[in-house]
């Protein structure tokens, strides 16, 4: 008689099977082969999953979309990203992933106040992961205690971006004043308050204090620092 895990097991890879396989320009070996693996990655099957990556460089491109030389399907990489397995993130980033895919991982996992979260955040780090966000998004909800929780764990939130050249606050810097409101405020003064450096120039030449007044933060920035005195 199966156990309960199994049944689960069975019905979950099922289920991800038909909402796969109804992915249209998907043939069924695709959608059979991304079944398994996601049904992986829910149950923390760690030898699945590094047997489908070590086989990556054949992976059929027509199945997902993809933006890693892993040939990773987003699918797989929305999986990863939500997983409560901390063995599936530390078998992940044994391989070539990207700074980009490592960068969003960062991000996914920063909200999460579970121990396997904490965990999942220091394993990132430890691997080279940033605050460096690909689509500039501006993460404002909760952020000052998210950050607090960073630095508690040893974050540099001096670093700098190679991509950009900006730091954090330069990045949230930039962020639109009409969209962030309080919260944006809020999180500008914080990263003075704890000495994120304000003169330093971008691969553009930009300091913070240029960014902020394109963007209109000029005046929240000025504020921030002269309470900071």
């Amino acid at each position: 008689m199966r156990s309960s895990s199994s049944k689960k097991y069975l019905i979950y890879s099922a289920l991800i099977g038909v909402l796969v396989s109804g992915c249209a320009g998907l043939d069924r070996p695709c959608a059979k082969l991304e079944s398994q693996v996601l049904t992986a990655v829910a149950f923390g099957d760690t030898l699945t999953l590094a047997e489908y990556l070590d086989g990556s460089t054949t992976y059929d491109f027509r199945c997902r979309r993809h933006d890693d030389p892993l040939r990773y399907g987003e699918s797989l990489f929305g999986a990863i990203r939500n997983t409560r397995h901390l063995a599936i993130v530390r078998t992940y980033l044994r391989y070539q992933i990207p700074t980009a895919t490592k960068n969003r991982m960062l991000w996914a996992f920063s909200g999460r106040r579970t121990p396997d979260g904490i965990s999942a955040l220091k394993l990132l780090m430890a691997n080279d992961a940033h605050l460096d966000h690909p689509e500039d998004t501006c993460h404002l909800l909760g952020m000052v205690d998210t950050l607090m929780k960073f630095d508690s764990l040893g974050y540099d939130l001096n670093w700098v971006s190679d991509r950009t050249g900006n730091n954090i606050l330069m990045d949230y810097c930039s962020c639109s004043k009409d969209l962030g409101g309080d919260d944006l405020n809020e999180v500008i003064r914080y990263f003075v308050s704890i000495g994120v450096r304000t003169d330093i120039k971008n691969h553009e030449g930009e300091m913070a204090t240029d960014i902020a007044k394109r963007s209109g933060l000029i005046e929240v920035l000025r504020v921030a620092e002269r309470e900071g005195k």
